[in-house]
């Protein structure tokens, strides 16, 4: 999961070394002039974007929905007259040509058919599908139509008064019905997406208060104040100078603008799986929200100077949905890295895993919304073409298969398991569950985030490779291991809650302090932290605790007293912040408990870089740790494994394994329960390749 606090700062920097478009260098606009199709510069009707707020009831149910399919009442086949199936299909789309019309007029429209080669500029509408049914009539070749509300409304909003235009809209443009059509079409998704002159996104219908109107104005505002400071100012002197946010003519941090930003960003369209793709691989993209519009690149470039100024975490309340905040984080990242030469191809795991949090109607398009943003080389190496025809648990069967043996590691199993998955049918334990869409699943221990894609910090067996002779038999995954271990103890989980993830720092708070502090004292009992005995390499137990903490990814500048350091003096901090509302046994026990690990009153007098970077640690530790817990072996090593585990489990080294595996034994089969971290055999010190002996997973 890609976050905030560690990429924005990045991200600027990089930002700082590549030119920036020439359409982000003007001053912010609302929108450019519309252009017909013929390319001709077209004046934008002063009352043209009106309809959207006479309709403000618009329903924008959440969701996406190329895998959705309505009654042939609502989609007449008579009205394709010509399949866009075999080769044809895969070289030629349909495209809507809007015939002109004022705002409440009926809209009419036609059909036609349009070689993705031939260079017809045509735009591609980008909008939620939603959950809601097909209630509202147009004209299409001469006859009844019929499409969703907000279909219609981003229609009417896009259509100009004089002249036609040519849009591509996919409940129009492909045949729902036809599955064999979806099948051929959905794989030119990226094509016609690229090959558009322009995307519109229609958000949906602005509130009465306009805060879409006032979000958009405000992020112009913040991207114009970055331009004019220079890509290399410190964003932090924003939020600390009230004359420096005047200058600028950024609101004060009291301003409710600040708020409507965070209305903003839950419209149901931000957590749609094709708007990733959709908006990734775009020449010009622009939201428009009932009457208001922006640049897409004035959006995103707004949004990292709030968030990296920390303008954003001055108002605790702006942010309500982490979860809309994290998906538009991540859809700006991808963004990012799509489009810039020096940054890798992305592969299709890295972007399954990124992406977890999108939405779709239909449980197939999880995958297939994100095979287009592939290279060409991973594009080739899967062969994972869309079926329709197929229920969901059989296709994510299918991609894992493929993705384990087009892989010389085992790196997929390691993908956490979400807590509660929607009922999309039976997986195997191996096979990743992408069907949800709520952030109840753990961050994965094992990858370090660089530049939006992932990198593997261990290799508890050796750098092996996954043995040619590995079987996958239906739905049973045979691979070679060595039982290494068995959880002997299992402590309290760290549940993200209390946390107040929709910011990229933390906001402490007395509930959410004592919560942390509870569990990581929790978890200094059950390792035995305090206790004398020499940990099973030799190490002090205090500071293996304080290592597997933070998974022992400390950077060759930091000792392990400065580790300490660090770690003490935010945890103090906590404490503090505890008993600034917190009185009685509960404090005092809490505060006994710091003193006597460490947590001198002295750490305090640390330089304030030193908190700062604590403050860092900190956060990292809790988003590494969420939905995880601690555990201790039988052998008395120490660990972070799942949710799910529980004593009696098995810690598995396999074959190909960068990390070791949990496992329940079911007779002579096993479990898949997830990946862990267990301090002292992450560097392949344990595993033994004489001692692997084949492992059924189920």
């Amino acid at each position: 999961m890609l976050r905030s606090s560690f990429l924005l700062p990045d991200i600027l920097r990089q930002l700082a070394d590549v030119a920036p478009p020439a359409s982000i260098l003007a001053s912010h606009t609302p929108v450019e002039p519309r252009r017909d199709v013929t390319g001709s510069s077209l004046t934008e009707p002063k009352n043209r974007l009106r309809w959207a707020d006479q309709h403000r009831n618009l329903r924008t149910d959440s969701g996406s929905g190329l895998g959705s399919s309505a009654s042939s009442l609502f989609y007449p086949r008579s009205t394709y007259m010509k399949r866009l199936s075999g080769e044809f299909g895969k070289q030629n789309v349909r495209l809507l040509r809007v015939l002109p019309g004022n705002l409440d007029d009926y809209i009419s429209c036609d059909l036609e058919y349009a070689s993705l080669v031939s260079n017809t500029p045509y735009e591609a509408v980008s909008y939620c599908w939603g959950n809601q049914l097909p209630t509202v009539e147009i004209s299409c070749d001469g006859k009844p139509f019929m499409v969703t509300e907000n279909l219609a409304a981003a229609i009417r909003t896009f259509r100009l008064e004089t002249t036609t235009i040519l849009l591509w809209a996919d409940a129009i443009c492909i045949n729902q019905e036809d599955v064999d059509e979806k099948n051929c079409q959905v794989p030119l998704m990226r094509q016609i997406y690229e090959r558009a002159s322009a995307i519109r996104v229609w958000l949906g219908p602005d509130e009465e208060t306009k805060p879409c109107e006032r979000a958009f104005s405000l992020l112009g505002i913040l991207k114009s104040a970055c331009l004019k400071l220079g890509w290399s100012f410190n964003l932090k002197q924003l939020a600390a100078n009230p004359t420096l946010l005047g200058a600028y003519n950024i609101p004060d941090v009291d301003d409710p603008t600040w708020r409507a930003i965070g209305q903003l960003i839950q419209k149901p369209w931000f957590g749609r799986a094709w708007i990733i793709q959709e908006i990734a691989v775009s020449r010009e993209a622009y939201l428009h929200c009932g009457s208001a519009s922006i640049r897409w690149t004035d959006f995103y470039i707004g949004f990292l100077v709030g968030m990296n100024s920390g303008l954003f975490t001055m108002r605790p309340d702006a942010f309500p949905n982490s979860l809309a905040y994290q998906q538009v984080i991540q859809l700006i990242m991808t963004c990012y890295c799509f489009n810039n030469p020096q940054i890798p191809a992305f592969d299709l795991p890295t972007l399954l895993e990124s992406h977890r949090l999108a939405g779709a109607v239909d449980s197939k398009d999880k995958i297939y919304a994100l095979l287009g943003l592939c290279d060409s080389v991973e594009g080739q190496k899967y062969c994972i073409l869309p079926d329709y025809s197929l229920p969901a648990p059989e296709v994510y069967t299918a991609v894992a298969k493929v993705l384990l043996e087009k892989s010389s590691t085992l790196d997929l199993l390691g993908i956490p398991k979400a807590l509660i998955t929607p009922n999309i049918g039976h997986l195997p334990s191996w096979v990743p569950d992408w069907s949800t869409c709520t952030w109840d699943f753990a961050s994965s221990l094992c990858f370090k985030t660089i530049h939006g894609r992932y990198h593997f910090s261990f290799d508890a067996a050796k750098t092996s490779e996954v043995p040619k002779h590995s079987i996958i038999q239906g739905n049973t995954l045979e691979l070679s291991g060595q039982a290494f271990d068995q959880i002997s103890k299992a402590g309290r989980v760290m549940d993200p809650s209390l946390a107040n993830r929709g910011s990229d720092q933390f906001q402490l708070n007395p509930t959410f302090a004592v919560h942390i502090l509870a569990i990581i004292h929790d978890w200094a009992v059950i390792a035995g932290s305090r206790s004398r005995r020499t940990y099973p390499t030799g190490e002090d137990i205090a500071d293996v605790f304080a290592r597997t903490l933070y998974l022992n990814d400390f950077s060759s500048e930091y000792t392990m007293e400065d580790v300490r350091d660090m770690f003490n003096t935010f945890s103090y901090r906590m404490i503090e912040t505890a008993m600034s509302a917190l009185e009685g046994i509960v404090t005092r026990k809490l505060l006994h408990w710091s003193e006597s690990n460490g947590f001198l009153l002295a750490r305090m007098t640390l330089k304030a870089s030193g908190i700062d970077r604590g403050r860092v640690m900190i956060e990292d530790l809790f988003f590494r740790m969420i939905q995880r817990r601690m555990v201790v072996t039988e052998k008395g090593y120490i660990g972070i494994a799942p949710r799910l585990a529980k004593e009696g489990d098995c810690i598995v080294l396999v074959k190909g394994g960068r990390v070791p595996l949990i496992l329940r034994p079911e007779e002579d089969q096993w479990e898949l329960l997830g990946d862990c971290y267990v301090h002292g055999i992450m560097r392949g010190e344990a595993f033994d390749e004489s001692k692997c002996t084949a492992i059924r997973i189920v």
